[in-house]
C-alpha cells in the first residue's frame, strides 16, 4: 500500500511521523521525509474512519531546501513548495 499510495514514503531514505490529532472520526499526521539527495519533505496526512478501516483523505506534501548549518551564526535560511492531494475512492 504505501508503494502504490504514498511513493514519497518508500523511497525515502529515513521517514519520522507523528500524530497530531485523532478524535476517533479524523486523524491528523505529521511526517518528515528524507532523501539521498539531502532533500526533506514535510507531509501532512488526513485520515478518515470509513465502515471500520482508516482510509488516507488528503496528502499535502511540501519540499523543503533547508540550509541549515549548526554552526552558523546566520540565520537558516528556509523555502518551500506545497503540493496537495484529494483522495477519492
Amino acid at each position: 500500500m504505501i508503494s502504490e499510495r504514498l511513493p514519497a514514503f518508500g523511497r525515502s531514505t529515513a521517514t519520522f511521523i507523528g500524530l497530531v490529532m485523532d478524535d476517533g472520526c479524523e486523524a491528523v499526521m505529521d511526517a518528515f521525509l528524507y532523501f539521498e539527495n539531502e532533500r526533506w519533505a514535510s507531509c501532512d496526512v488526513t485520515l478518515a474512519l470509513e465502515e471500520s478501516h482508516w482510509k488516507i483523505d488528503r496528502l499535502a506534501l511540501r519540499e523543503i531546501d533547508w540550509e541549515l548549518d549548526p554552526f552558523s551564526d546566520s540565520d537558516p535560511k528556509l523555502t518551500s513548495r506545497t503540493h496537495s492531494l484529494d483522495i477519492e475512492g
